[in-house]
């Protein structure tokens, strides 16, 4: 679940604040990418989101291949709803055909 790996996230987060660099060097920033996809899984109204925002705003370090891995994967079980919309979907499809004929 989503909203578990989030908070735990969040308690880690805390205890690398309160840690010295020693003991947390740069544990936080390692972990951006899980971050990034955690945020990701627990925004609401995913649908409503376009690939702009979603690549620009919400996940700018994750690759289009890595969101579209994420958003095809996912159901939300406590809405009932797919991650997001279909248009989306078929616009980062199109994207990782481009990138895979380049």
């Amino acid at each position: 679940n989503g909203e578990y790996v989030k908070a735990g996230l969040a308690e880690l987060e805390h205890w690398v604040y309160e840690a010295t660099e020693e003991y947390a060097g740069s544990s936080w920033d390692e972990l951006k990418y899980i971050r990034q996809a955690v945020g990701f899984l627990v925004i609401h109204q995913k649908p409503k989101k376009s690939l702009d925002e979603i690549t620009h705003d919400l996940c700018p370090i994750l690759s289009i291949q890595q969101l579209y891995r994420i958003s095809t994967m996912y159901w939300d079980d406590k809405y009932g709803t797919h991650s997001l919309s279909p248009e989306v979907v078929a616009s980062m499809r199109v994207l990782m055909t481009e990138d895979s004929n380049n």
